[in-house]
């Protein structure tokens, strides 16, 4: 995502838990993003209005202030939230933890349904 945003100017604008490929040999692994239709170069993004009738993406990785405001158009500081959102999703889905099945689950219909 760094280089694509830094090096070609473009944002992702989907980025999901199922949209992250990890490759390479165990305990020396990179994750690669997948899934660039719904990318936008930065100057296209400068020029398009928002879309008013709905957002792109997987709904519970998009930032809170795209949900809240339907015509805020779609920044870096948003993609760097939904990275937040996939790192917690992934955290309560993969890391052992105390919780009981019934607890995780409430955890996770709470934030991200």
């Amino acid at each position: 995502h760094k280089e694509a945003y830094e090096k070609a100017g473009i944002l992702h604008r989907d980025l999901s838990f199922n949209n992250i490929v990890l490759i390479g040999e165990e305990n020396n692994e990179r994750g690669i993003l997948i899934d660039w239709d719904l990318s936008r170069s930065l100057v296209s993004l400068d020029t398009e209005k928002a879309r008013v009738r709905g957002r792109t993406g997987t709904w519970q990785f998009i930032s809170h202030a795209l949900l809240r405001n339907p015509t805020k158009k779609h920044t870096i500081q948003d993609d760097l939230e939904s990275s937040f959102w996939i790192l917690l999703w992934a955290c309560l889905h993969h890391v052992p933890s105390n919780l009981k099945t019934d607890e995780l689950l409430d955890i996770m219909d709470r934030v991200f349904d």
